[in-house]
């Protein structure tokens, strides 16, 4: 069922104009006979790490269009050392740090072109 479903969300990423790297799937066993069903969200920017089709054609850097973008500021800002340091020491979690409105902004334009080419993606089928 996930194997399928992978497929499909990858065609409709490639639709668009991204490759689908990877991306979380919550199943559930319910009723008497266990039947499996999806119980979560799917194909979204903050379940799957959607990245531009052309740029890893043509071999320059990969730019994420979902939640990676921010994950991989707060590492670049020291934040999941910071976060890797209190878990070692059992203390809590340190707070999230403030995040500069430029980074905001460009999360921001990312999600929406994301959002803008996905969903207009199927408009010539």
């Amino acid at each position: 069922m996930c194997v399928r479903l992978d497929g499909a969300i990858s065609l409709a990423y490639q639709l668009a104009g991204f490759a689908y790297f990877d991306g979380k799937k919550e199943v559930a066993l319910v009723g008497p006979n266990r039947q499996k069903i999806i119980v979560d969200t799917f194909g979204t920017q903050d379940e799957d790490r959607p990245v531009c089709l052309a740029d890893l054609r043509q071999g320059r850097g990969v730019e994420h269009y979902g939640k990676e973008f921010i994950r991989q500021y707060l590492i670049k800002a020291g934040y999941y050392g910071a976060v890797q340091k209190a878990r070692a020491a059992n203390e809590p979690d340190p707070p999230y740090p403030a995040i500069p409105e430029d980074v905001i902004a460009e999360m921001a334009r990312r999600y929406e072109s994301f959002a803008d080419r996905y969903s207009n993606a199927f408009d010539r089928y």
